[in-house]
């Protein structure tokens, strides 16, 4: 597996297990960031690749996929 499949795997665990504003900094600095001002086209590939508890949080928030 990639370092970088590998990290936002852990992180999908780590959220699972997260408390209070957690979630929100895990939202911003690993599934927003990535997405911020990227064309939907772009966005595709990376948006498939990512874990779903990830996906998720970014849906609860933004309530649209990137």
């Amino acid at each position: 597996m990639p370092h970088g499949a590998r990290s936002l795997s852990f992180i999908s665990r780590a959220l699972a297990r997260a408390s209070d504003g957690i979630p929100r900094c895990i939202d911003v600095a690993f599934v927003e960031n990535p997405f911020w001002q990227v064309p939907s086209a772009r966005c595709s590939p990376y948006w498939q690749q990512m874990p779903q508890p990830l996906r998720d949080l970014y849906l609860e928030l933004h309530r649209r996929e990137p």
